[in-house]
């Protein structure tokens, strides 16, 4: 989403059974930089979701 200029965005990571592990609201005005860090969570398959005005992306990531 390179798209995202001005504006909010929602960051959401759920685990593989949907439970949401992290949520987070950004503005990508500010410059704002995402840093996540899941060094605490198990390993495994985890969908990270990023929500704006201009859509919805969601990713496959896996931390092993």
């Amino acid at each position: 989403m390179s798209d995202i200029k001005n504006g909010d965005f929602f960051v959401e990571i759920r685990d593989m059974i949907g439970q949401i592990i992290y949520a987070r609201k950004f503005n990508s005005a500010n410059g704002e930089k995402v840093k996540i860090d899941l060094s605490e969570n198990n390993k495994g398959i985890y969908f990270l979701s990023v929500n704006s005005p201009s859509g919805r992306v969601t990713k496959e990531w896996v931390i092993y």
